[in-house]
């Protein structure tokens, strides 16, 4: 009886994966629609300081060098202020979430800016994992950069700061390849920000970092409880085992 009892435990917890909720609204940062009817085939600069309703969900402040690209567009052309990138012939860049849209990241230190978000309803104590793809890119603009770059997302989950892979650039290098980060941390309230920051170099090198498909999940509770259950299996086995043996010598 027990060890049907246990078994029938180990069933139900292994039998009702924890669903995957992304807490983070828009981690694709699809623009509002006046950008998306206006940009469909080209690079659009946020003005950090003064537009905070380009992307849904998301802030922006510091500096105004952040960019949103739509799938479409060729990001090798440089144009209106917006610097595009070195890519290889026909290269085209896609999102990584299939959002259609990507964000590049100035890492410049006195250019940089934060993009942020406020989540809701975490739980004290409760581990997430935050993660996102990134890319880097190098400025196709000669003459005036022409050294290597560096980016790191620096991501700060309320008061606890951690950063992705760092991604060198060589001098003309194209965009290379998405790879994707997780970064867990541990909630201190229910209510805490989300940030991001490119944190790169050198000054006056435009060190640029592509962004795509933010999401923010608990950890699952199976990785906590399941050894408690197979625990709880073993000692119904054990009773059960016992009092067949306690039968046997009845008889």
């Amino acid at each position: 009886m027990v060890l049907g009892f246990s078994a029938m435990l180990l069933a139900s917890a292994v039998s009702l994966p924890a669903q995957a909720i992304n807490l983070v609204t828009n981690g694709g940062f699809v623009p509002n629609t006046t950008i998306q009817s206006s940009n469909a085939s080209k690079s659009y600069r946020i003005p950090s300081t003064t537009n905070q309703s380009a992307i849904p969900g998301w802030r922006l402040t510091g500096n105004a060098y952040t960019v949103l690209t739509p799938d479409a567009a060729d990001i090798t052309v440089s144009g209106g202020g917006v610097f595009g990138l070195y890519t290889s012939p026909g290269q085209k860049v896609a999102s990584a979430d299939g959002s259609g849209w990507i964000i590049h990241m100035d890492g410049d230190p006195t250019l940089n800016a934060n993009l942020s978000q406020t989540l809701t309803g975490l739980t004290q104590g409760q581990e997430y994992i935050v993660g996102f793809y990134q890319a880097g890119g190098y400025v196709n603009v000669g003459g005036v950069y022409n050294q290597p770059t560096r980016n790191q997302f620096r991501v700060t989950f309320g008061s606890t700061t951690k950063t992705g892979a760092r991604m060198d650039m060589a001098f003309g290098e194209v965009v290379e390849p998405w790879s994707y980060q997780q970064l867990t941390f541990t909630a201190s309230s229910a209510t805490q920000l989300l940030d991001f920051v490119n944190v790169g170099g050198p000054t006056g090198q435009p060190p640029i970092a592509l962004l795509s498909g933010v999401s923010v999940q608990a950890v699952p509770w199976e990785t906590d409880t399941l050894p408690l259950v197979g625990s709880t299996v073993l000692f119904g086995f054990g009773l059960w085992a016992k009092n067949k043996f306690a039968q046997k010598k009845l008889k």
